[in-house]
Order: C-alpha cells, then sequence, then structure tokens
C-alpha cells in the first residue's frame, strides 16, 4: 500500500511539474501576445491618424478645386460634373437652411 501511494505521489508530482512547466509557457506566451497586441495598437493609431491627415489634405485638395472651379480655370469634364454636383448640394442645403430658419421664428415660445 505504501509502495503504491509514493508511486502515486510521484505521478502526481510528475504531473504537477509538467502542469507549471506549461502554465510557465502560457504565461510567457501571454506576455508576448500583450506586448505584441500593444504594438499593433500603437501601429493601429499611428495609421489611423495618417488617415485623418490624408482626409484633410483630400478636403484641402477639394476645396481648392472647386474654387478653380468657381472660377472656370477646371477643364476636365468629370471634375466639373462633380463641383456642379457639389454646387447643386450646397443649393439644396440653403434651401433647407432657410427653410429651417423661417420656421423657427414662428416658434411662439423662445427663450428671449
Amino acid at each position: 500500500m505504501q509502495k503504491r501511494m509514493k508511486k502515486f505521489l510521484s505521478r502526481v508530482e510528475e504531473e504537477f511539474g509538467k502542469v507549471k512547466s506549461r502554465a510557465g509557457e502560457i504565461a510567457e506566451i501571454v506576455k508576448e501576445d500583450a506586448s505584441l497586441g500593444l504594438r499593433a495598437g500603437g501601429h493601429k493609431l499611428k495609421e489611423l491618424d495618417l488617415e485623418r491627415a490624408k482626409l484633410s489634405k483630400l478636403y484641402t485638395i477639394g476645396k481648392r478645386t472647386y474654387s478653380l472651379y468657381k472660377q472656370g480655370l477646371v477643364t476636365d469634364r468629370e471634375t466639373i460634373e462633380l463641383c456642379e454636383s457639389m454646387a447643386r448640394l450646397g443649393s439644396q442645403a440653403k434651401k433647407q437652411h432657410s427653410a429651417a430658419k423661417k420656421l423657427s421664428r414662428q416658434i411662439k415660445f423662445r427663450k428671449q
């Protein structure tokens, strides 16, 4: 019986050692993954900043192009069509703004 108990305890100790070793490996993997995750997140933030900067430049290019269109200096047909579409949208937005402003004047209970 004592031999069996020793053998059993020896096996338990051996299995515990394997689990402990594996836990150490897993902890190292998690640590590495966390580090890689943080680094990847940092790269993603930089990517988003660069995409935001690109959009800002695109907005500036669009404003400049639209300004040139209004001066009659744009000759590319596709760009002219885009600018004409932009002009129509601007006109529609002004109409909506005027309608909203007119209705807001009719509101009887306003802050004074």
